[in-house]
């Protein structure tokens, strides 16, 4: 209960930062809780292990990606291309960071491993400037 006489300031829902973290942990949740099932049947360590990796790499990659689609789209004003040159941003980012990481661990089938990673985000890509643009809309109108 506040106290009489005391603000109590909200939290702005509607901000391009909290839709990125609330994206973000999602994605956490959800990777992590995936990678931790498929690889619990080694060992509940392994399970933990890959849950732990996966949820963070797709937060961090959740979280990035969407302050960057956030950041583009705002200062885009070209609106034919903008959404298209949005989402090739945001998948380059993924694109090159997914490759990276499994370069560097020595993943033998890197692009086979990252492609259906590639096809989910660009579904979440698509699906997070429609957004954008639909909020912008709302704004103008």
């Amino acid at each position: 209960m506040a106290e009489a006489g005391r603000v109590v300031k909200k939290l702005p829902l509607n901000t391009g930062a909290v839709r990125a973290v609330i994206a973000a942990i999602a994605a956490l949740l959800a990777y992590g809780a995936w990678a931790f099932w498929v690889n619990s049947q080694y060992s509940t360590t392994a399970g933990w292990r890959a849950g732990l990796v996966q949820g963070v790499y797709a937060f961090v990659l959740t979280l990035c990606s969407s302050l960057l689609y956030e950041f583009l789209f705002s200062r885009m004003r070209d609106w034919h291309l903008r959404k298209f040159k949005c989402l090739a941003a945001g998948m380059t980012l993924q694109f090159v960071t997914a490759y990276g990481i499994h370069w560097q661990v020595g993943t033998p089938a890197i692009l086979v491993t990252i492609l259906p990673g590639l096809a989910i985000g660009s579904v979440y890509a698509t699906s997070y400037l429609l957004l954008l643009e639909k909020l912008e809309s709302r704004c103008e109108g």
